[in-house]
């Protein structure tokens, strides 16, 4: 993947579609969990750092999960920042930016969803209620240990 430019075209996406930004994002974020250098530095020649940091900035009105996405790109910038050849280039830029400072120290993964396909369970019901939001089946637990009792228990075996 670090042998093709795999950075401008997802910028490039984003720039035209604000309606995929979230799926772009989640893309970036995928490519620099692996963190090839080679791709850092497409990131670095394609002025991807900054155009995050301009993400961050906005409201993201056409995308349908705001706060994931920009959770999500917070998470692809720190991932970048790691980098050993370039990350100090990258931390540079980072905290340079304003906007930077407001994510910087913020733990993301309340905002980003660990379910892969999400959506299955909300089309319409089929008339039958309580299959899938009823409580547990077991009983709770007790709220104090059961009483002593001075009789030994009794032989079940014949």
């Amino acid at each position: 993947m670090a042998k093709c430019d795999a950075i401008t075209p997802l910028m490039a996406a984003m720039r035209r579609r604000g309606d995929i930004i979230h799926t772009c994002a989640e893309t970036i974020k995928k490519l620099f969990e692996l963190c090839p250098a080679e791709l850092v530095v497409q990131a670095i020649n394609a002025d991807l750092i900054p155009y995050l940091l301009e993400l961050l900035k906005r409201d993201l009105i056409d995308c349908d999960k705001p706060s994931a996405t920009k959770a999500i790109i917070a998470e692809s910038l720190k991932l970048m920042a790691k980098d050993l050849a370039n990350g100090e280039k990258i931390l540079e830029m980072l905290n340079g930016s304003p906007v930077w400072s407001a994510y910087k120290d913020q733990k993301h993964d309340l905002f980003i969803s660990s379910t892969p396909v999400a959506g299955y369970l909300t089309g319409p019901t089929t008339g039958i209620a309580g299959y899938l939001t009823a409580g547990s089946t077991s009983a709770p637990p007790p709220s104090a240990p059961p009483p002593l009792t001075s009789e030994p228990p009794e032989d079940t075996t014949d």
